[in-house]
Formats: C-alpha cells, structure tokens, sequence
C-alpha cells in the first residue's frame, strides 16, 4: 500500500478505536477493583484529509498508521494495573514504543519513558534502551529504588539488569515494518516527524506545519479518589533520528508532569516541546495565575507551542480532564463505569 492509501472512518472506528478502548476498559476493571471513574484513548496529532470521514494513512496496516495514547483516570491504589496498561501497549508492535520503537539512522532502537507521582513529586526517566522489554518499568524502578531521576543509555541498561528487569536481543524490536520506514526517511536524508506529513529536513529548524515527532506515543495520566495524581509516557522517538538524540518524553516538565494539581503527557514534536516545557506551563498557570486545567492547556497549546506540533492530555486532582491538540486532528475516546462512551477525531 502507498501513502496516499485512504482509509474508511467507519472502518477504522470499528476495527481499531472501539476494540482498543474496550480492550483497555475489560483488562483494567478486570485487574483493579477500586472506583475507576472514566478511560480514555487517545491519539497524537495527526493529519486528517477533509470532512468527509476519511484520513491518509501510510497503509502498512490500519493499527500501525494511527498514533493512540491510553489515559486512565483511576484508583491509584491500583498503579500496578495502571502500569501494566502502558506495558500491554508497549508490547504491542503497532505503537511506537517498545516492541513498535521506530529506528534510529544507524537501524537500532534508543527508547525512553518517564513516569511521575504528582503528590510527591517523586519522578523517574530513562533514555537510550536498546535491550529492556517495557521501559516505562524501567523508569520506575529509577523513581523508586534510586536517589536519581534519569539514567541513560548503559547506565540504564546496567541497573535494568542489576534490577532483573525483562531484557532480550536488540533484534527483538527491529520490526520490517519500521525497517521500510527508515528506509523511506533516509532516502529522502529527512528525520521523519509523522507518517501522513512532511518530513523534516535534518537541517530544517522550523517545524513541520502539521504532525507529530511519534508515531503512537503511549501516555497516561491518573487521578485516585484522594486526588493524587500521576502520569507516564513511553516513546521509541523519531524515525531516522541521530543516535543519542533524546526527546521530549523522558524531560520531566516538557513530555511529562504531575503535582499536586494536575498530570499532563504530551506528544507532538519533541524539540517544540521541549523548548515550550509543555507539561510544566500547563501546571504553573494553574498555580500561579489560578486557571482552570482546560483554560491552562488551551493557553499552552493555542499560545506557546508552534502550531501543528502538540497535542497532550491532562487530568486534574478534582477529576477534570482536557486534551487539547494544535494539529489538524486527534484520535480520542471515553467511556464510564454508568455506560456512557465517546469517539471523536476532530
């Protein structure tokens, strides 16, 4: 299939949005038995063709070419179940994390994760796997059982390891599908920002006037019945990216954030990310000029980061959820305990 391949909207909200959600819905109410008050999947940022219904995909199958993110707002009581939603995704090969990690310029996987407890602050990231099986895990075993909030690269791999976390063969994640889109990247010399949009130049600083820098960033947040709140992201990062390049995912303020207030994943571009401290901005002008979470993350995307280039999903320690978007689209559902469900793109 080509990159011009349409999709059916019909089609992809019944073979992929509705199983997904109801996959996330069954395992977690199975797993914990605490007051979950609403689920929901989300999507990055994407380009969406039309009003007609239909969306261009790069067509290697419908799962692989749409971005979703999980958010869970949740009994925290029950992290491990949230937790093992983010690993259930990042062993799935159609999301770029974990298993699905898209491939550097020299053809390997450097995957990052970050999780943080808004109550404490505690906070945990990695960057630079190439062995270990579900780097959010990773990220907090350093959150719990080191004095330090990052480690990378070897020195991550070695604590992995030295914590008997799962690892296997770097070949493991080297999946044909992201083999071809590393193929596609480098020959046209771009660092590839998102299957349905244009490339970036590796020497372009401007971003991209639509599209997001991963390809099915998993994120969650979480609030319990006693409002602490939480969030987690996990990223293979940027097709065709330089090796030891580190994104926005595992910046603890940029890709990911939690206080006493809120917990916000974002996902889009990384260096725009980055340079906007997303995560963090929506926090402060909760704090400091005493915004509402939708009013906060509205400013941040409409105001601060470039247009086109973010999207993030938030929830607040009263229950309040948001997940503003500044490209064209974005993938996203809901659905309560009382039954009530809810699809939508734009």
């Amino acid at each position: 299939m080509q990159d011009d391949t349409i999709v059916n909207f019909d089609l992809v909200l019944k073979v992929l949005l509705l199983p997904a959600l109801v996959f996330l819905i069954n395992t977690y109410f199975s797993s914990c038995k605490g007051k979950c008050l609403t689920v929901y999947v989300r999507g990055n940022g994407t380009k969406i063709l039309g009003s007609s219904g239909s969306l261009k995909t790069s067509g290697f199958c419908i799962m692989s070419s749409l971005p979703f993110t999980g958010v869970m707002i949740a009994f925290f009581n029950c992290l491990g179940s949230w937790i093992k939603q983010v690993r259930e995704l990042e062993n799935n090969l159609y999301f770029n994390a974990g298993r699905g990690s898209v491939l550097t310029s020299n053809g390997t996987v450097e995957m990052e994760a970050c999780i943080m407890d808004g109550n404490t602050k505690n906070c945990g990231a990695v960057s630079g796997l190439t062995t270990v099986v579900n780097a959010i895990s990773l990220a907090r075993l350093v959150m719990e059982k080191t004095p330090h909030i990052y480690l990378a690269f070897e020195g991550a791999e070695a604590f992995a390891r030295e914590q008997g976390v799962e690892t296997t063969d770097s070949s493991h994640f080297i999946t044909p599908r992201n083999i071809e889109r590393l193929k596609q990247a480098k020959e046209a010399n771009k660092v590839q920002v998102d299957y349905n949009t244009r490339p970036i130049p590796k020497d372009d600083k401007t971003p991209a006037p639509s599209g997001d820098s991963q390809l099915g960033t998993v994120g969650c947040v979480a609030v319990d019945s006693f409002g602490h709140l939480a969030a987690a992201t996990s990223t293979g990062g940027l097709v065709n990216k330089m090796v030891g390049r580190i994104g926005d995912t595992p910046v603890i303020g940029a890709g990911t954030y939690a206080n006493k207030l809120c917990a916000v994943s974002a996902t889009g571009q990384g260096e725009a990310i980055i340079r906007a401290t997303v995560a963090r901005d929506v926090a402060a002008l909760m704090e400091y000029k005493g915004l509402s979470l939708k009013e906060a993350a509205d400013y941040v995307i409409e105001q601060s980061a470039p247009k086109g280039t973010t999207g993030l999903i938030a929830v607040s320690a009263t229950g309040e959820v948001t997940m503003p978007f500044n490209t064209t689209g974005m993938f996203r559902a809901c659905a309560t305990e009382d039954g009530h469900t809810e699809l939508a793109i734009w």
